[in-house]
């Protein structure tokens, strides 16, 4: 009786953060990422890791960053807001994504 009661706790907290929107790494007083990547030239794997990314925008920078440096650019991305111009990327994950991000 005692597990059941557990679980059904737990599933109503889980049901309750996701309808919330509740999101533990974004919280105010989170620390700062301990490091940053550039995504001029940062690997698949390290853009996939970043909040709100995942493997399919991942995919789409690397793919934009190419085809920018096929057509000549040395840096695609001079700052957060370049990103912009990946498909599926705007403002709200830019805004994510800005205390992770290093343009050097």
């Amino acid at each position: 009786m005692l597990v059941a009661l557990l679980v059904i706790a737990l599933a109503t907290i889980v049901v309750y953060r996701t309808s919330t929107g509740w999101r533990p790494h974004l919280q105010a007083d989170a620390p700062p990422p301990l490091l940053k990547i550039d995504p001029n030239v940062a690997t698949w794997d390290e853009l996939a890791s970043l909040p709100e990314i995942g493997p399919t925008l991942a995919k789409r920078i690397v793919e934009y960053r190419r085809q920018r440096q096929d057509a000549g650019a040395a840096r695609p991305f001079a700052s957060e807001e370049d990103l912009d111009k990946v498909p599926g990327i705007g403002p709200r994950t830019l805004e994510e994504i800005r205390p992770y991000l290093s343009f050097n």
